[in-house]
């Protein structure tokens, strides 16, 4: 050990910051004796996140349930588990007073640059019903095939987000979160999602109407595909006269009917059509039925996966002059044939502040309207945050480091959840922006209640 361990229980010491690197010393965290057993070794599996052996897991427990000596240590070690997080050895160890306090031996990683606000290279996606404003707006060479969709972070396999600043350019964004793991998702969405990045995050500039379709749930996304299903949301940021968004039924219907107005070319008419303003938002869980009008552009968050069953194309030809392909008999399957009375999300726009527009247990979405400079100290929610530039440029700062980007109007950063305490500040001061933050919420992970009890 070199010099004195930092204390997570000891501010301005804290493993969710830099400077202070978790990988030069050991860290100990200040367990107090009226915490039960269960609760730490809850807390040690929930600080790693790796399974443990049965062998393992005793040795645990026989430490707590004896009565130790003041002073005396135990050091365990499962190197195949730990290191997969970056974690030599953790030492266990009673203190004077009888508090156990938990010493954590990191690897040497001091070889990796630190994490900061990640741009990305275009990933642009042609599209039958796109057009050229998306290169326009991102100010982008022009492309002579339309462009439908600009896919701004992606873990998709092989269409994978390539950094394009800083030490990490030319590195894919699933490269980045292989080797800094949870620094880069939070910790509990690297468990939870098994070191894929969960969101997929578009602007989509609809110049013709996109085919009506569906998307399955996790449940059948599994069982058919063996991949995650689909549930997204839409902001819309601009639109033409008249433009509009279907989403949901305006009457229920029976997969007979269904397959009888494909045929006929009338299953417009039984979808629930919303006119189309800037500013609206519509959550489109799986199984409900939506197309995006021409006339639209948007920002679109999704969970990660590209499984689309179209269900009516207005016998469009593709971009190789093909009929583009039909998924009727999967969208029988997928689709929720329900009525709802509510379609549009509703909420109230705050100036300066975050407005939290979508809360669901798949991603959550927040737009933050500002003209001055505001702090933004994310930590908290142990989540990477994808800030998409809707309105105006502005200059995102880590307040840890001072480091700060320029995210212009047209893209996105990702913000790695280690250092997601920042200051957004407008390139133009008086002048009014707009962002959308999409994120994991998990402000109240145990890990996370768990520290702030013993920073008290």
């Amino acid at each position: 050990m070199n010099g004195q361990p930092y204390c997570v229980s000891s501010r301005p010491y804290c493993v969710s910051r830099q400077p202070y690197c978790i990988y030069q010393y050991p860290y100990s965290a200040v367990l107090f004796k009226q915490l039960s057993v269960a609760l730490l070794r809850d807390f040690i599996e929930q600080l790693i996140f790796a399974p443990f052996s049965e062998a393992y897991n005793q040795k645990f427990l026989d430490f707590f349930e004896r009565e130790d000596k003041t002073g005396e240590s135990d050091k365990l070690d499962e190197s195949e588990a730990l290191s997969k997080r970056g974690i030599s050895s953790i030492e266990l160890k009673k203190g004077r007073s009888g508090e156990i306090i938990i010493f954590l031996y990191f690897c040497n990683m001091q070889s990796l640059p630190t994490l900061y606000p990640l741009l990305f290279e275009p990933n642009l996606h042609e599209a039958v019903w796109g057009g050229h404003y998306l290169t326009n707006w991102k100010q982008l060479p022009h492309i002579e095939t339309p462009i439908g969709e600009s896919w701004e972070v992606s873990g998709i396999p092989n269409c994978s987000s390539i950094v394009a600043n800083g030490p990490l350019a030319g590195k894919t964004l699933n490269e980045v979160i292989a080797t800094y793991k949870g620094q880069v998702l939070g910790e509990a969405v690297y468990k939870h999602y098994d070191g894929q990045m969960p969101l997929l995050i578009k602007f989509i500039d609809a110049q013709e109407d996109l085919s009506i379709q569906v998307h399955p749930d996790d449940k059948m996304a599994k069982a058919v595909h063996g991949k995650m299903g689909k549930n997204e949301m839409w902001y819309v940021i601009k639109t033409e006269p008249g433009a509009c968004i279907y989403s949901g039924f305006a009457q229920e219907i029976t997969p007979y009917e269904l397959r009888q107005r494909i045929a006929d070319g009338s299953l417009t008419e039984v979808i629930a059509r919303h006119e189309a303003q800037p500013g609206d938002v519509f959550f489109i869980p799986a199984g409900r039925i939506h197309a995006i009008g021409k006339g639209i552009l948007l920002a679109e968050v999704q969970q990660s996966s590209d499984l689309t069953y179209r269900i009516f194309d207005y016998n469009r030809l593709g971009m190789d002059g093909e009929p583009r392909e039909l998924h009727v008999d999967l969208a029988q399957q997928a689709l929720n044939y329900k009525v709802d009375s509510q379609y549009r999300t509703r909420y109230e726009e705050k100036n300066n502040s975050a407005t939290l527009v979508i809360d669901s247990k798949f991603f959550n979405v927040r737009v933050v309207n500002f003209d001055a400079p505001i702090h933004r100290d994310l930590i908290k929610y142990d989540s990477f945050f994808a800030t998409m530039a809707i309105q105006g440029d502005s200059y995102i700062r880590l307040r840890s480091t001072g480091e700060q980007i320029l995210l212009r109007e047209g893209s996105t950063c990702l913000l790695p959840a280690a250092v997601a305490d920042c200051d957004i500040i407008p390139a133009k001061s008086g002048v009014s922006n707009k962002i959308l933050d999409a994120f994991i919420n998990n402000e109240y992970n145990p890990i996370k209640i768990f520290f702030k009890q013993i920073v008290k």
